[in-house]
């Protein structure tokens, strides 16, 4: 018979209790890691696709600029068409500041 032993109760002694998983826990998969080729072919999609999207973006920069431009071109236009309907010919001299000429008063002699 094999002797009796004793249970001492340490304080600083846990015993291990079951765990609850979260209701949305999967278990892992037994597949293999991706090949290194498969990786680096990964990461050169991720790139070309990066750069597709850098050239979208710089074709619509590209193509805002230019409305913006037609934009102020006609916005200048339409400005200086309702300036002309006002004052007719003010633009088209370089004279801004409208000043009297002088006359030399009639001599008396």
């Amino acid at each position: 018979m094999a002797p009796k032993i004793s249970l001492i109760i340490s304080p600083s002694l846990f015993i291990p209790e079951p765990i609850t998983l979260p209701y949305e826990y999967c278990s892992l998969t037994l597949e293999t890691p991706k090949s290194l080729d498969e990786v680096f072919d990964c990461i050169s999609d991720i790139k070309t696709s990066s750069l597709k999207h850098y050239d979208d973006l710089n074709n619509k920069i590209l193509l805002w600029s230019e409305r913006l431009k037609q934009w102020e071109t006609t916005a200048e236009a339409r400005y200086l068409y309702e300036v002309r309907k006002i004052a007719p010919g003010y633009l088209d001299t370089n004279e801004r500041l409208l000043q009297p000429t002088l006359t030399k008063p009639p001599s008396t002699s």
